[in-house]
This record gives C-alpha cells, sequence and structure tokens, in this order.
C-alpha cells in the first residue's frame, strides 16, 4: 500500500450513534481501512473499562487514548510506554472537598482501573447505571487512596458548579483544567492542566512513525478541539459544536448518518 494514515476517533457523539452503537456502515469501513495498514486509534475522555467494548468490536490492535489523552496505552502490547498523567491524591482530595464547600453533592472520580461514585441526591441516581458495575459506591474520600485521571461533579442547580469553576480558575490554574458540560445536567470534568488529546495523538503518531499530516481527526465536543487543529485533517462532526467546526479543515455528516464511514469513503475512495 501507500503511505499509511493514522485515523483518530473520538466516542460520544462521534464513532457512536446516540444510541451509543457503531453503525454498520461505519464499522465496516474502519476495519477495512486497518486491513489495508492504516492505524485506527480511539480517542475519548472515557476511562478504558468503559471504551475497551469498541476497541474490541472494531478489531482494534492500535494504542488507546483514554481520559482525553491522561492515559495512553496499548491494550495487546504490554511493551507499549504507557503514558499515565493523573492528579496527584493530595490535590484531588482539596478540590473534591472544594466541591462540597460549594454544596456540590454527587461525585464521580476516575482511576486507571476503579471508578468511585458519590451520588448525594436521588435526581442523580441515572449516575450508577452511566457507570455500570465498576464504581465504589458512597463517600468518595472514605474511599479513593490513589491518584484519579480525573473528577466529575454534577449539581440539579448551576449556581454551584459555577462557583466551582470560579475556585478552579483563581486557586488551581496551574494543575487543572475544566470542561464543562451543558443540559440536561450541570456539571465539570476537571483533569490535569497537561492533559488533552493532542497530547496523547501526538505521542501515538510518534510511536507508530506517521507524520502529523497523515492524521485524520474526528470529533465533535470541547475535548476535541486541540485534537482537531493538530491532525493534518481535523474533520468535525455534522452534529459538533460551533465552535469546533469553525476550527476544522471539513464538516462531515452527523454521528446518526455515518459521518466517519461517509467521510474516509471519499477520502479512500472506497
Amino acid at each position: 500500500m501507500g503511505e499509511r494514515y493514522l485515523i483518530a476517533c473520538d466516542l460520544d457523539g462521534t464513532l457512536l450513534t446516540g444510541q451509543k452503537t457503531i453503525s454498520e456502515r461505519t464499522r465496516n469501513v474502519l476495519t477495512t481501512l486497518s486491513a489495508l495498514g492504516h492505524k485506527v486509534v480511539i480517542a475519548t475522555g472515557r476511562p478504558f473499562h468503559n471504551s475497551i467494548a469498541f476497541y474490541k468490536e472494531l478489531q482494534l490492535n492500535t494504542p488507546m487514548i483514554n481520559f482525553n489523552g491522561g492515559y495512553v496505552h496499548h491494550p495487546h502490547d504490554p511493551s507499549f510506554p504507557k503514558r499515565i498523567v493523573p492528579i496527584p491524591y493530595p490535590l484531588a482530595k482539596e478540590i473534591i472537598q472544594t466541591a462540597y464547600n460549594h454544596s456540590i453533592a454527587n461525585i464521580q472520580v476516575e482511576a486507571l482501573n476503579q471508578c468511585y461514585l458519590e451520588m448525594g441526591e436521588d435526581n442523580f441516581s441515572f449516575l450508577s447505571k452511566m457507570t455500570e458495575t465498576h464504581c465504589v459506591m458512597g463517600p468518595v474520600l472514605d474511599h479513593l487512596q490513589e491518584d484519579p485521571n480525573c473528577l466529575v461533579f454534577y449539581s440539579p442547580r448551576k449556581e454551584p458548579i459555577d462557583h466551582l469553576c470560579e475556585t478552579l480558575m483563581t486557586e488551581y490554574k496551574e494543575e487543572v483544567k475544566f470542561h464543562r458540560w451543558g443540559p440536561p445536567w450541570n456539571a465539570i470534568e476537571v483533569v490535569p492542566q497537561a492533559v488533552n488529546k493532542a497530547i496523547g495523538l501526538k505521542y501515538v503518531a510518534e510511536y507508530l512513525h506517521i507524520p502529523q499530516e497523515k492524521i485524520i481527526a474526528f470529533g465533535d465536543q470541547v475535548n476535541d478541539f486541540e485534537m482537531i487543529e493538530f491532525a493534518g485533517y481535523g474533520i468535525a462532526m455534522g452534529n459538533a459544536i460551533d465552535r469546533l467546526k469553525q476550527l476544522a479543515n471539513d464538516v462531515t455528516l452527523t454521528n446518526e448518518e455515518d459521518g466517519i464511514a461517509i467521510y474516509l469513503e471519499k477520502f479512500f475512495k472506497l
């Protein structure tokens, strides 16, 4: 074959439909390109345990980017030099206590191999279903004993999240950054300052010896900004936020319309 491409796909809102599945057309296109020697990589904010099923479904044998670049690893190759950038445990405890001080009672903490979940209000019981069976339930500070990769805080009201954001920006801006989630939840995800998908993608590309101009990346949300900007071909989904569409090299159809498959079929003339 000619030159290899690295194809990076975000999961939610990009590779996955609204039903959290990979369409048959998209799956077939990606497996065909893998068979031709191109490298398909998942780049997601999700933890490993909540994304490995899609990696297996696509029959991948490539590195994987979890926690928005905070954990880069290879599920099939123990010799791969992992890149792990967690939030130091003392700092995580301090931020969690700050959230309590702002009357935020719903907290999800993700570490490499463990999830910790504290639900202070009944209307956030959906979290226990969303995180499946991998979570230790109960007061987070009673159980957490390791450096986590991300912290997520939820509130039924917007004001506590606003106040937490202000505190993070004034007191912790050198150590962490955050992404806010809009409706239907008031939520904020906190990650280390040195983490984004572009850093993880660059690490993988160098390992695979694929140049930046041969990288195609697909995304839809604010945590895809750096990756879309870094890739030689940064592609926004049709359902992406407007700011990402403005940044991207091109816009494809939505995740419900096989946007990834249709773009790649045209690009590679499949």
